[in-house]
């Protein structure tokens, strides 16, 4: 008697279909929101400015005595007030004028 040989079939597995990604979300910010975080980082950087020039200043060894030691900033607020239209953008310059002056007295 012969011997038969038994094959099993077996079935080939369902190909894996991926699934494209998600399309990313882009939201666009607002223009409000936009140009209100500008107006902060420009007002942060020249706070920053003005007070890293007022450091340089100290430290240099030129023995100049100022008559109004916050001059400098309210030049800085005039520069800005010259330069924009919206003075909310410069209020920072004020405020820290206002400050300047109220520790001088």
């Amino acid at each position: 008697m012969g011997r038969r040989s038994y094959s099993k079939t077996t079935k080939k597995p369902a190909p894996i279909r991926k699934t494209p990604p998600p399309a990313p979300v882009t939201t666009q910010p607002s223009v409000l929101g936009t140009i209100g975080q500008g107006m902060s980082l420009g007002a942060g950087a020249a706070i920053g400015s003005t007070m890293v020039h007022g450091a340089m200043d100290a430290m240099s060894s030129k023995p100049e005595q100022k008559v109004n030691p916050c001059e400098d900033v309210m030049k800085q607020f005039q520069e800005c007030s010259r330069m924009n239209t919206d003075l909310n953008v410069c209020k920072p310059f004020l405020d820290y004028y206002s400050q300047c002056i109220a520790h001088q007295n």
